[in-house]
C-alpha cells in the first residue's frame, strides 16, 4: 500500500492560520488572505511532502 503523504492536510491548516496572522498585522480583509495563505501555505507542503519522499527513495 502506497504511504499517505500530510503535506495538502498541513499546508491548508498552516496557511490558514498564515492568513489570520496576515489579518491581523496588515488589517487587509480577511477574504483576501484566505485566498493567499491556504494557496501558499498548500504549495509549499507539496514542495516539501516531495523533497521528503525524495530522500527515502
Amino acid at each position: 500500500m502506497k504511504e499517505q503523504g500530510y503535506g495538502v492536510g498541513f499546508g491548508l491548516i498552516f496557511g490558514t492560520i498564515l492568513a489570520v496572522f496576515i489579518n491581523l498585522f496588515f488589517n487587509i480583509p480577511l477574504i483576501y488572505a484566505m485566498v493567499a495563505g491556504p494557496s501558499i501555505g498548500l504549495i509549499l507542503g507539496i514542495v516539501i511532502e516531495n523533497i521528503i519522499n525524495s530522500q527515502k527513495s
